[in-house]
């Protein structure tokens, strides 16, 4: 099997943007920029400029979407910063659309051969698979990360007993790759999920039970994979028969039977996706710098203050932490502020990527939160002359359990430790700026054991018009895990953008080049971001299955769409496909594309023969 995974932009709403200004007499340099990594910036800039990370302060914007492009400087920002340096003036650039689609990092750009060993009943023993990555014209951050985490995820919920993986990064004529929405994960699915598809094709097996003979079962976790993955939790049969049951999957089938017999000049198809989804962290953070740290602090007006070193990019994570914080405090989310992107507050984050935030971040808020409420019951069971274990508290108060006339507010608790720090053990400053933690307050960091992996089943039913080869999608079903579930509208907003973008990868985006390297998709005309209208409705729903790996029990979610998407899109059509012999096509799934697979099948001239064998990539040509 041979499949293509093409290049896209990750357009965000809000291109790459930033200003600084350079305060010669103080030597500090301020600077606001549109990032998922305040200080990460911080520490590019004090590298690049040879300047003492503590002079410089970093505020995030508020950022319009990133995707994984704005993890790190790709060097304007650098000429940028050197020139208010230089000049001591403020300097401000903002980065054009055209721009933003001809210098920004793309992602994906993948082409991949597959071999695989099954069995007569659909049981995949292994996988081989040769891998080219188009890496562009230089190396920026994480670029190599992408291609060499794809092998890693090879297994994805299903029970392999040998992958053997090459991969072969090639330098272009064309802007670097790096990280966008899945990182690896949405190729390595992409493979897989081609793959089981056209088992199921060959031998004539429904798709559906196919995977079920190779899913991991429930019972077999904490479950190492032959690549080395050690999956967390999860319930992938659960989640597939949900999405069975909410698309009627079985009238579908009997729908597309009615077509066929009909000689319908438009065809149905029914496509499957069931993948997983690698996220949080699973690295070994720097010496004495955590993954992640906050401030939980109660005031003197009784409300609470939440200080995270997390950069926020429209995710909801204002929301997620009030939500934590007021849950572990028992009072209104409406008394607690969050702030963050800002490098000056006593918190630290290494970063928004990687579905993190709210399993890493949002553990070290709960953990900050119920440190504070530990220190507010010391503090008032000296001051209601009662045994901590007998306080509880509610709506911004400390009570004596049955006692209710017989409490002390939350704003009181916070003079008594200001004028009397000695009430309560200090916290020292927070390592990552020395930024002082004062107050009624509790700095905690958290860094996770290992990684979580979300999970996921997704059902797309299309119908595609041979006539113009149009795709028309009539139901997508995504039914995710993404472990405990702490907001479950922010969860659905975040499957949704997913899933606009997997659809989009499906069936309209591509970054274009010329054979000299002249970009084709340079502005909006040319690069085809879908319409509300082309973005079909959803119907989604979820499977808990806690990870052990965070006090929270949550896992990922920021990326399934991404996932999911294309290869539940491209199945559906090719399943759709299927009674012409039509084996394979590769995304972006046009009209154009379609209409002359068909008409080439009804002509008999349609020539589509897998690869006989594995290429010899050019590394194994010099081992020879």
């Amino acid at each position: 099997l041979h499949i293509v995974n093409q290049r896209l932009a990750p357009s965000s709403l809000e291109p790459r943007v930033c200003m600084f200004d350079f305060d010669p007499s103080s030597g500090e340099l301020s600077a606001w920029v549109s990032s998922q990594a305040v200080f990460r910036a911080r520490d590019t800039l004090a590298k690049f400029l040879a300047m003492d990370r503590a002079r410089i302060k970093v505020h995030n914007a508020e950022v319009g979407g990133a995707f994984g492009a704005k993890n790190n400087f790709l060097g304007e920002e650098i000429v940028a910063a050197l020139l208010a340096v230089k000049f001591a003036r403020p300097v401000k650039w903002i980065e054009s659309r055209s721009e933003n689609l001809q210098a920004q990092s793309q992602g994906r750009g993948q082409v991949n051969y597959i071999e695989a060993a099954f069995q007569d009943d659909g049981k995949l023993l292994g996988l081989k698979v040769r891998s080219i990555a188009d890496l562009g014209a230089f190396l920026a951050f994480a670029t190599v990360m992408v291609p060499t985490r794809t092998p890693s995820m090879l297994c994805g919920p299903y029970q392999l007993q040998d992958v053997e993986s090459q991969v072969t990064g090639v330098f272009t004529n064309k802007a670097t790759t790096a990280p966008y929405r899945g990182a690896g994960r949405p190729e390595a699915t992409y493979i897989l999920e081609r793959t089981m598809d056209r088992i199921a094709h060959e031998l004539g097996l429904d798709p559906a039970e196919v995977r079920r003979r190779n899913f991991i079962p429930p019972q077999a976790f904490p479950y190492t994979t032959v690549t080395g993955l050690q999956y967390d939790s999860g319930n992938y049969q659960a989640a597939l028969d949900r999405a069975l049951a909410l698309a009627d999957y079985a009238g579908w089938r009997a729908k597309q039977h009615e077509y066929r017999v009909a000689a319908n000049h438009r065809l149905l198809g029914i496509g499957l996706s069931t993948f997983i989804e690698f996220s949080g962290d699973n690295a070994t953070p720097m010496t004495n710098i955590p993954h992640e740290a906050a401030t939980v602090r109660i005031r003197r007006d009784g409300t609470v203050l939440v200080q995270s070193g997390v950069s926020h990019n429209g995710q909801g994570h204002y929301t997620a932490f009030a939500q934590i914080a007021s849950t572990a405090l028992h009072l209104p989310a409406s008394q607690v502020e969050v702030c963050m992107n800002d490098s000056s507050l006593p918190g630290f984050s290494i970063g928004t990527y990687g579905s993190r935030i709210t399993q890493v971040a949002g553990s070290a808020v709960l953990l900050a939160a119920e440190a504070v409420r530990a220190k507010a019951l010391q503090v008032a069971a000296q001051v209601l002359e009662a045994a901590p274990t007998d306080l509880l508290m509610e709506g911004g108060r400390v009570l004596v359990r049955g006692v209710s006339a017989r409490s002390v507010p939350f704003s009181e608790l916070a003079r008594l430790v200001e004028e009397q720090p000695g009430l309560i053990e200090r916290e020292h400053p927070n390592p990552a700026n020395g930024t002082l933690i004062e107050g009624l307050a509790a700095w905690r960091d958290f860094s996770p054991p290992g990684a979580t992996y979300s999970s996921g089943a997704h059902l797309a039913v299309v119908e595609v018009d041979t006539e113009t080869g149009e795709v028309h999608v009539l139901k997508y079903v995504a039914v995710d895990d993404c472990g405990r579930v702490l907001n479950h509208y922010l969860t659905e907003a975040q499957i949704h953008g997913g899933l606009a973008q997997g659809i989009s990868q499906a069936l309209y985006e591509e970054v274009f080049y010329d054979q000299d390297g002249q970009l084709l998709s340079g502005t909006l005309m040319d690069y085809a971001l879908p319409i509300a209208a082309q973005v079909p409705d959803f119907v989604t729903a979820l499977v808990e299955t806690p990870s052990p790996n965070n006090p929270l029990g949550a896992k990922g979610v920021g990326e399934a769409g991404c996932i999911g998407g294309p290869p539940a899109i491209v199945n559906a059509v090719l399943d759709a496909l299927s009674p012409l012999d039509i084996k394979t096509i590769d995304m972006p799934l046009k009209s154009e594309k379609i209409w002359a697979l068909v008409q080439a099948a009804r002509n008999g001239t349609l020539v589509q023969s897998d690869p006989s064998s594995l290429p010899v990539l050019s590394s194994e040509r010099k081992k020879k």
